[in-house]
Protein backbone atom coordinates (compact mmCIF):
# COMPACT_ATOMS: atom_id res chain seq x y z
CA UNK A 1 0.00 0.00 0.00
CA UNK A 2 1.25 3.48 -0.84
CA UNK A 3 0.61 6.72 0.99
CA UNK A 4 -1.59 7.75 -1.93
CA UNK A 5 -3.71 4.59 -1.46
CA UNK A 6 -3.94 5.21 2.29
CA UNK A 7 -5.09 8.79 1.72
CA UNK A 8 -8.06 7.61 -0.37
CA UNK A 9 -9.53 6.09 2.81
CA UNK A 10 -8.10 8.21 5.63
CA UNK A 11 -7.39 11.85 6.48
CA UNK A 12 -4.71 12.76 9.00
CA UNK A 13 -5.88 15.89 10.77
CA UNK A 14 -3.41 17.29 13.33
CA UNK A 15 -3.78 14.92 16.31
CA UNK A 16 -6.22 12.36 14.91
CA UNK A 17 -7.26 10.64 11.70
CA UNK A 18 -10.69 10.04 10.30
CA UNK A 19 -12.37 7.80 7.75
CA UNK A 20 -13.15 9.50 4.44
CA UNK A 21 -16.56 7.77 4.32
CA UNK A 22 -18.03 8.07 7.80
CA UNK A 23 -15.83 10.83 9.28
CA UNK A 24 -15.40 8.90 12.56
CA UNK A 25 -12.15 9.88 14.32
CA UNK A 26 -9.43 7.87 15.99
CA UNK A 27 -6.55 9.22 18.05
CA UNK A 28 -3.06 7.66 18.14
CA UNK A 29 -3.51 6.40 21.71
CA UNK A 30 -6.19 4.05 20.28
CA UNK A 31 -3.93 2.81 17.48
CA UNK A 32 -3.92 -0.75 18.81
CA UNK A 33 -7.70 -1.01 18.53
CA UNK A 34 -9.62 -1.66 15.30
CA UNK A 35 -11.01 1.48 13.71
CA UNK A 36 -14.59 2.11 14.95
CA UNK A 37 -16.41 2.92 11.71
CA UNK A 38 -19.98 4.22 11.97
CA UNK A 39 -22.57 1.51 11.41
CA UNK A 40 -23.71 3.12 8.13
CA UNK A 41 -20.15 3.38 6.77
CA UNK A 42 -19.29 1.40 3.66
CA UNK A 43 -16.27 0.04 5.55
CA UNK A 44 -18.26 -0.98 8.61
CA UNK A 45 -17.40 -4.52 9.66
CA UNK A 46 -13.93 -4.30 8.10
CA UNK A 47 -11.16 -4.66 10.68
CA UNK A 48 -8.64 -1.93 10.02
CA UNK A 49 -5.68 -0.46 11.86
CA UNK A 50 -4.98 2.75 9.94
CA UNK A 51 -2.29 4.02 12.33
CA UNK A 52 -0.36 0.78 11.86
CA UNK A 53 -0.80 0.97 8.09
CA UNK A 54 0.52 4.53 8.09
CA UNK A 55 3.52 3.56 10.22
CA UNK A 56 4.33 0.71 7.82
CA UNK A 57 4.12 3.00 4.81
CA UNK A 58 6.40 5.57 6.42
CA UNK A 59 8.93 2.88 7.43
CA UNK A 60 8.97 1.54 3.86
CA UNK A 61 9.48 5.05 2.47
CA UNK A 62 12.37 5.63 4.86
CA UNK A 63 14.07 2.40 3.78
CA UNK A 64 13.77 3.37 0.11
CA UNK A 65 15.55 6.67 0.70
Amino acid sequence: MTLQDWETRWTLDADHLHCQSCKVRQWPFNAGQPFPHASECLRSGVTEYPWGELAGILRAERVRQ
